[in-house]
């Protein structure tokens, strides 16, 4: 690149930055390099990087696909369904239909229509049970006119009674995705976000539903779903669990612990869980409250991890089927945060509070689809170990790293990629395996 053009894309990127609304918010001021880059880097992503996937970790979390266990205090699928006022399974169907007819085409010549209530009516015996019921109740979970979508905003913008509920809030235009033009008529001006409301955006409403102790039940569901699936990827044998070890030891542990380990003769992988995804004042100003906050929270994993690493190396978990090796660290998130594995946000993390022995934990923050993509990869042989090892000796800011060539066309591990089908297969007409 000459010089002349790299003064022209300067500039480009000065007009960008002038034009941006986040500049006329008093609080972009305040913001760190930090925050710039998650707001950035996220500005940049697809909300959805694969159905399927999608389809079959939602199936897992707010169905009985995957059985609710003896150590979950809040059945999270009946909560959900509660809130919806309707199986999420059905929900999951709504939102299916609703984005295929935005994105539906007819003598290749793409619709992209408004989707009426009397459509969905008319054709209600073909799509399914329960599709014409239930379509009123999707609407008003997923659909806002331009009018009540301004309410919405306000009534959201207020300060919640606990600081913590802050870091869990969703932006309006992932929960309500379609927009209601005239009575009984909806247009989906980007399909993807319907796909994604009516999937993982599940977690809007267990989190209504939960409120301030969403974690309690939530959290509990979402470290089972995360032992699951490393149990089918690695084999039960490999992994262990702290949901498995007798109630006197949890009581009183040699130590801090990890959720679950995925267990190696070279190197431990410890995997800690937590239920965060960035918080739409994060994605969209680079909120410094909110930054530090995730990385509190990231904090806190990590030197949960690295106190269960030092006392696994000491020989204290050996008697817990833990003998000493080395360790690395994974904190499983609900949603991906930008940057994550970054420079900066690793600086933030040692800013916030990681010091001396604890920072030599090598780790990485992983979302719950990031997740299931590197189990895609143990089932195709490479070890786990092996995985972090490179991951985290690379600069390319985690994953998937050097890994992205052998993802681009198989990143759904075998258990959710099984969940996944048997949605579609479920969906009227479906008779072939749809990845995208």
């Amino acid at each position: 690149m000459g010089t002349e053009d790299f003064k022209r894309l300067v500039g480009l990127l000065w007009d960008m930055l002038d034009q941006d609304p986040a500049m006329q918010d008093p609080g972009w001021a305040a913001s760190d390099p930090t925050g710039w880059a998650i707001r950035f880097v996220g500005l940049q992503q697809s909300v959805i990087d694969t159905h399927l996937q999608n389809y079959g970790l939602a199936a897992a979390l707010f169905t009985n696909a995957l059985p609710r266990s003896a150590d979950e205090p809040v059945d999270v699928a009946s909560d959900v369904q509660a809130r919806l006022a309707m199986p999420p399974d059905l929900f999951m169907r709504l939102g299916f239909i609703a984005g295929s007819v935005r994105m539906a085409s007819h003598a290749n010549v793409k619709l992209r229509g408004t989707i009426t209530t009397d459509c969905v009516m008319h054709w209600a015996a073909k799509l399914g049970n329960g599709v014409g019921e239930s379509w009123p109740r999707f609407c008003e979970l997923a659909a806002s006119s331009p009018g009540a979508f301004r309410q919405k905003c306000i009534a959201d913008s207020r300060a919640a009674a606990d600081e913590r509920y802050d870091l869990y809030r969703l932006n309006l235009l992932r929960t309500h995705p379609l927009i209601e033009t005239a009575e009984g008529r909806y247009v989906a001006p980007d399909p993807e976000l319907v796909y994604a409301r009516t999937t993982l955006g599940m977690y809007y409403d267990a989190l209504t539903t939960g409120g301030t102790k969403f974690t309690q039940g939530f959290g509990p569901r979402f470290s089972n779903l995360v032992g699951d699936l490393l149990r089918a990827g690695c084999g039960d044998g490999r992994v262990w669990s702290e949901s498995g070890l007798a109630q006197p030891v949890r009581n009183a542990p040699p130590s801090k612990n990890a959720d679950h380990v995925i267990l190696d003769n070279t190197a431990h992988v410890l995997v800690e869980c937590k239920a965060l995804r960035p918080s739409a004042q994060l994605l969209m100003l680079g909120d410094p409250k909110d930054t530090d906050g995730i990385a509190d929270r990231i904090v806190g994993a990590v030197d949960q991890m690295a106190r269960h690493a030092k006392a696994i190396g000491e020989g204290k978990w050996a008697q817990h089927r833990l003998p000493a090796r080395d360790c690395f660290g994974i904190v499983v998130t609900y949603g991906g945060i930008p940057t994550a594995n970054g420079l900066l946000f690793r600086g933030k993390v040692r800013e916030r509070g990681m010091a001396g022995d604890r920072m030599s934990l090598p780790y990485l923050v992983l979302s719950l689809s990031e997740l299931d993509s590197l189990l895609r990869l143990v089932e195709n042989g490479h070890e786990p170990h092996d995985i972090m090892r490179k991951l985290c000796g690379e600069e390319s800011g985690g994953f998937p790293g050097s890994y992205q060539h052998v993802l681009s066309s198989d990143a759904i591990s075998s258990r959710t990629r099984e969940r996944g089908q048997a949605f579609l297969d479920s969906l009227p007409g479906s008779d072939s395996e749809v990845d995208r």
